[in-house]
């Protein structure tokens, strides 16, 4: 890392910003709530030529050492994985994660493509008919293809 990308994470700006992140998760650890380890303020996504403090409070979570390290560990076997994957296994993998991601009832999936639309009928374990029933403007919900699984 260079001296001025850490300088970066030395600026006022980012240090109340991370406070408040900290503040706002009481002090502990989002994943586990461990209250006893160095704790860190993650970004869940960079974005090209921002600052550390441009960053909305839902894009960031507080970790723990131990989590923070786990996640960029797991970030990285993913893009790996990644680079992999026909456009089909993206389509699944983007209809899973939005399936893993939405997990309320207003939670909604879209819909970018017929692949996508058997991705998450495949997640789901309904069928491809089942996710077009509950199928508005491209998007599904969780709840209502939750619904259809149970039925």
């Amino acid at each position: 890392m260079t001296t001025a990308f850490l300088a970066k994470y030395r600026d006022p700006r980012w240090q109340r910003l991370r406070l408040k992140v900290m503040e706002e998760a009481g002090f502990q650890c989002e994943e586990c709530q461990d209250e006893t380890e160095t704790l860190n303020v993650h970004h869940k996504l960079y974005r090209k030529d921002a600052n550390p403090w441009d960053y909305e409070l839902e894009e960031l979570i507080c970790l723990c050492h131990k989590c923070h390290k786990y996640i960029h560990q797991q970030k990285k076997r993913l893009n790996a994985a990644l680079a992999n994957q026909s456009t089909w296994g993206l389509d699944y993998l983007v209809a899973y994660a939005e399936a893993l991601e939405c997990g309320g009832p207003y939670g909604r999936i879209h819909i970018a493509s017929s692949r996508m639309a058997e991705a998450v009928a495949d997640v789901y374990g309904i069928t491809l008919n089942d996710v077009l029933d509950v199928c508005f403007d491209d998007y599904v919900t969780h709840d209502d293809l939750f619904k259809k699984r149970i039925k």
